[in-house]
This record gives structure tokens, C-alpha cells and sequence, in this order.
């Protein structure tokens, strides 16, 4: 099964920002999601006969996140009142979608 989330739907990914309401600091969101965004490819570029393909194979994966370490990531809220972030329901549902993406491409290694 290929996941339906890739890295460059992750790349590309906006969220709304909210001066108001449940919000995560930008900074933390957008750091998870470079993490995100690195994960997939390297399980990606396994597919690809690519330079970047053998870098992948050469490092064994080590450092990179998995779906488990993503779905225990924690966002500090915002507390700071008009202080932008990215509303959480917003990132919550979509790093579900990468989270599903991520155990497919492990489910298939492992199989």
C-alpha cells in the first residue's frame, strides 16, 4: 500500500493561524513538520534508484521519525493571548494523516 500523504504534501502544507482559541507555537509545528517532511522522504527515496536513495540505505534510517515518536510529539499550547499559532485542530488532524503514512511505509518494511 503507498500512503497518501508524501513529502512533498507535507512540504507544502499550510496551516491556519489563529490569534484566539486551542493554537501551537509556530515554531514547534514547523520544526515537527521538516521532521515530517525528512521521514518520508528517506522512506521514499528507498523506492528510487536516486543518490539520495543510497544515502538513505548507507544511514539504516537512524535519526529519522517514526510514526510512533510523531504521535507522542507534544506542542506546548499558546498561552500568550493574540500571539499567533497554528489552530490545533488543524495540526492534529493532518499529522494523524502523516502519522498513517508513516506506519504504512513501516508496516511495509517490516512485512
Amino acid at each position: 500500500m503507498t500512503p497518501t500523504v508524501t513529502s512533498r504534501d507535507v512540504q507544502l502544507k499550510s496551516f491556519k493561524k489563529t490569534r484566539l482559541g486551542s493554537r501551537y507555537a509556530v515554531e514547534d509545528v514547523e520544526a515537527t513538520m521538516e521532521r515530517a517532511e525528512q521521514a518520508l522522504r528517506s522512506w521514499e527515496a528507498r523506492r528510487e534508484p536516486t543518490l539520495l536513495a543510497s544515502m538513505s540505505a548507507t544511514s539504516g534510517g537512524a535519526g529519522i521519525l517514526t510514526a510512533d515518536q510523531l504521535l507522542n510529539a507534544v506542542f506546548d499550547p499558546l498561552w500568550m493571548p493574540l500571539r499567533a499559532g497554528y489552530d490545533q485542530e488543524d495540526v492534529d488532524e493532518y499529522l494523524d494523516e502523516v502519522i498513517d503514512a508513516l506506519k504504512a511505509w513501516e508496516s511495509e518494511a517490516s512485512s
